[in-house]
């Protein structure tokens, strides 16, 4: 999905491999996007290089919001759950900048499955639009072949209900 899209319903789909589900990027070239009210649920993903994934250019505008990911398994996926507000696809390394697109509201509900990678959950957000009123709801990620699997959060917010492994990196309250 891309940038200006809103009430978007994605249910009942296998991918693998291939990139996994993605939202973006948005912002490119400074450009103002929107997307809201998008649900994407009972998925399953196998080996694919990401999962579900939020990806948006330094110096974008606008704001990704209301996005819940429901009831999502995942088999031998790299990089299951990421929101990455510094997406760079070019050769030369992208200069940093210091507007962001917005991302708020976003709940990641009975996602469990194995990742391929030692770090299942990678947020990182802008210091100038930092993520929040995330949530992380009963969310069971482990590494392919046994072992606990990491999260890592930059600037994002908001909470962990049930049980969630890895164990939640989302701060409390404003980030």
């Amino acid at each position: 999905m891309v940038g200006n899209c809103s009430d978007v319903r994605v249910r009942d789909i296998s991918c693998g491999p291939g990139h996994g589900i993605s939202i973006g990027s948005l912002g490119k070239n400074r450009t103002t996007d929107r997307v809201e009210n998008v649900r994407v649920d009972t998925c399953l993903l196998t080996n694919t290089t990401n999962g579900v994934r939020i990806k948006s250019w330094q110096g974008g505008m606008g704001s990704a919001r209301d996005l819940r990911f429901e009831s999502i398994v995942m088999k031998n996926v790299s990089n299951p759950i990421i929101i990455d507000q510094y997406y760079c696809d070019q050769p030369t390394p992208c200069a940093n900048q210091t507007e962001a697109v917005e991302v708020r509201k976003v709940e990641f509900v009975d996602v469990r499955g194995t990742s391929a990678t030692a770090r299942a959950i990678k947020i990182a957000c802008s210091d100038t639009a930092p993520c929040t009123e995330l949530e992380l709801r009963n969310v069971n990620l482990t590494v392919v072949g046994g072992g606990a699997a990491t999260a890592s959060c930059y600037r994002a917010s908001g909470k962990a209900a049930g049980v969630v492994a890895p164990a939640s990196c989302l701060a409390k309250g404003d980030p």
